[in-house]
C-alpha cells in the first residue's frame, strides 16, 4: 500500500513516470477498499496521467457525496476540496466546462473557509480553462491567483500566473506606459525562512522577525526534512538522527545495566536501593557487617 500512496509524494516532486508506476499498480485493485483512495487523484491530476483520469474522476465523484473535502491516507494531511480536483481530473479529460462548474463549487467553499492558497490555485485552474475563449475574464482571474499567491508566498503559483499574464497580454501592451497602480501590486517576494540549532533552542528567521524556540524532536525532524525537501526518509532514519553523544552515552548505559553490570548515578536513590537489596547484592534492612554496606554492594567501594 506505501507503494501505492508515494505516488502523492512523487507527484509534489514532479516524477510523472513513479506517479504512473504507482498508480499501475491498483489495477486489479478494488479501490473502494484503500483508505483515502480520492488522495490518488490529486496525484494523477497533479502529474497529468490522462489514462487514470476518468478512473479517479469517478472515485472521487463517489467520494464527494460523503463529504467535501479530501483528506490524504490516514487523515493526517489535507490536500483541498474534492471538487478540485474533480475540476482538475476533468481538465485532463477535456471537460472544460464540467470543469468551470467544479471550480466554481470549490471556489465557493474556500471563501466560506476564508483559506487564500486554496482562493489562488483555484483562480489559476480557472484561468488557464477560459485562456483561450475568454482572454479577459482568464487575466482578471490570473491576476488575481498572482496576487494572492505573493501574499502567502507560493511562489509555484505566482510564476505560473505571471506566466498566464504575459501570454495573455496584448502586444501593445509593451509599448504602453505602465499605470501608476501597478507599482502598488507588484509581486512580493516571499520571506526566507532559516532554521538553525544554538545549543538547547533553535533560531527561526524570516529576516523580519526571529523566533527562539526550545529543543523538540519535532523541531529535528523538521530540520532535516527542510534543508533536503525532496529526499525519501524512513520514519526510523529520522528517529536515529535525533539525540547526540550524551543520549547515546546514556543508553550504553541502560543496556549494560539490563546486562548485569551495574551503572548508578552519583547518589542511587531509594528505588534503586531496594531492587539491589531484592538483587541481593545490597545490604539487608538492619545492617549486617559481614555483608558491607550499601556501596560496597554495589560496587562503588567502602565508605
Amino acid at each position: 500500500m506505501l507503494a501505492i500512496y508515494r505516488c502523492m509524494f512523487d507527484a509534489m516532486c514532479d516524477r510523472p513516470d513513479k506517479v504512473r508506476a504507482s498508480l499501475a499498480m491498483t489495477k486489479g485493485v478494488p479501490l473502494d477498499a484503500l483508505p483515502d483512495v480520492g488522495a490518488l487523484g490529486v496525484a494523477c491530476a497533479a502529474a497529468k496521467i490522462h489514462e487514470y483520469a476518468q478512473v479517479f474522476y469517478d472515485v472521487v465523484a463517489r467520494e464527494e457525496a460523503k463529504g467535501p473535502w479530501q483528506f490524504g491516507p490516514g487523515r493526517v494531511t489535507s490536500v483541498g476540496p474534492r471538487a478540485l480536483t474533480l475540476g482538475r481530473l476533468a481538465v485532463l479529460l477535456g471537460r472544460h466546462d464540467d470543469a468551470l462548474a467544479h471550480f466554481a463549487r470549490a471556489r465557493a467553499l474556500v471563501a466560506r473557509l476564508r483559506s487564500r492558497p486554496y482562493i489562488a490555485q483555484i483562480d489559476l485552474a480557472t484561468a488557464e480553462v477560459v485562456a483561450t475563449r475568454e482572454p479577459e475574464r482568464a487575466r482578471a482571474v490570473a491576476e488575481s491567483a498572482r496576487t494572492l499567491a505573493s501574499e502567502v508566498g507560493m511562489r509555484g503559483v505566482e510564476a505560473r500566473a505571471q506566466a498566464l499574464l504575459e501570454t495573455l497580454a496584448p502586444r501593445a501592451a509593451s509599448r504602453a506606459p505602465s499605470p501608476p497602480a501597478r507599482s502598488s501590486t507588484a509581486p512580493r517576494s516571499a520571506p526566507r525562512l532559516t532554521l538553525e540549532r544554538e545549543g538547547e533552542m533553535w533560531r527561526l528567521d524570516s529576516g523580519a522577525r526571529v523566533l527562539l524556540m526550545r529543543d523538540t524532536k519535532g523541531l529535528a525532524y523538521l530540520d532535516v526534512l527542510v534543508r533536503e525537501p525532496c529526499r525519501e526518509f524512513h520514519v526510523l532514519d529520522l528517529v536515529g538522527l535525533r539525540g547526540g553523544p550524551a543520549r547515546r552515552r546514556r543508553r550504553s548505559a541502560w543496556r549494560r545495566h539490563a546486562s548485569g553490570r551495574p551503572v548508578l548515578p552519583t547518589r542511587p536513590g531509594p528505588a534503586r536501593l531496594r531492587r539491589a537489596r531484592r538483587a541481593g547484592r545490597g545490604p539487608a534492612r538492619a545492617r549486617d557487617p559481614s555483608r558491607g554496606c550499601a556501596a560496597a554492594a554495589l560496587g562503588r567501594g567502602c565508605c
